[in-house]
């Protein structure tokens, strides 16, 4: 092995610092990215099996992470015992799903916001009917008047369907203002200042129709509300045409129904029907041996008896 100087070595070192300077650089390819995942296409309703309480989240399973937290947290303080301290996966059994189409992840948001909005009002805002006893006029204790807050499914329908309706591009039936608009063309003088106040009202409520904070308001985008029990959608009065109803599949593991997709897919292909050569004629010796053992076993009766 032939030793070499430093000098040698100085020289080869900076000869290839040379050739690596003048070499192309080649450019990386760019990694495809993933597309991210957009939160708000599907909005997942839950309710309590004993009290009818009503949670909203963003998650399908009802797991102890952060976003399931949150939605305890948006449930208020009605009285003694009436907050879970966990989201129990007995006690809470999924309700409806709402979902929106592709792209529309902000609109799913906003509604999310705005339904959790509405819940708390229900439950901090309400009439004689909560704290008054209608036959006698009493005061209803405390227990029956926190179990009456707690029953919050009728009132999420009610602004499931309103909040959803104000997407579609159809607005609601506004006749009293076309009314209001045609007696306006006839007016008379002596009427004038009457009509004036009548148009500053119908703006008004025009003007509090149309904004409300909803992103996609009026749009018209396609919704999709599966439930549990179809029959719940009949606490709304009416729903808008955007709407389409149906009923959540009964699936208690999606985890299985892969497995069994898979299964089949396979099955369909052929793999799992193939079988090894040196197998099956294992098999077919073996079958062999037991009839010849068979036909032994008879002709030993026959001379027996």
């Amino acid at each position: 092995m032939r030793l070499l100087k430093a000098t040698e070595i100085a020289r080869r070192a900076a000869q290839a610092l040379k050739d690596a300077k003048q070499t192309v650089t080649v450019k990386k390819k760019k990694r495809s990215k993933k597309t991210p995942f957009e939160g708000g296409q599907q909005i997942f309703i839950f309710s309590h099996i004993q009290r009818n309480l009503v949670a909203y989240s963003l998650s399908r399973a009802l797991n102890a992470c952060r976003c399931n937290n949150e939605t305890l947290r948006f449930i208020p303080y009605n009285g003694k015992k009436t907050v879970p301290s966990a989201l129990r996966k007995d006690l809470w059994s999924p309700f409806a799903t709402i979902s929106f189409p592709k792209g529309c992840g902000n609109i799913g948001r906003s509604v999310f916001q705005k339904l959790r909005e509405y819940r708390r009002r229900h439950e901090h805002e309400w009439g004689e009917e909560i704290t008054i006893n209608p036959e006698n006029g009493y005061f209803i204790a405390k227990k029956k008047r926190a179990r009456k807050l707690c029953d919050q499914v009728a009132n999420s329908v009610a602004d499931m369907a309103y909040v959803l309706g104000r997407l579609d591009v159809r607005g609601p039936d506004n006749s009293d203002e076309k009314n209001e608009l045609s007696a306006l063309s006839t007016t008379t003088p002596s009427t004038q200042g009457i009509s004036e106040q009548k148009s500053i009202v119908s703006s008004e409520a025009k003007s509090a129709y149309q904004n409300i904070g909803l992103v996609g308001e009026g749009t018209g985008k396609p919704v999709q509300i599966h439930w549990r029990d179809i029959r719940m959608a009949e606490f709304a009065q009416s729903w808008s045409n955007n709407v389409e109803h149906g009923i959540l599949p009964w699936q208690k593991n999606y985890r299985d129904n892969d497995i069994a997709n898979a299964k089949k897919q396979l099955r369909k292909e052929g793999s799992l029907m193939k079988r090894e050569p040196g197998k099956e004629k294992k098999r077919e010796g073996l079958s062999t041996k037991q009839v010849a053992k068979q036909q032994e076993g008879g002709h030993a009766e026959k001379v027996l008896a």
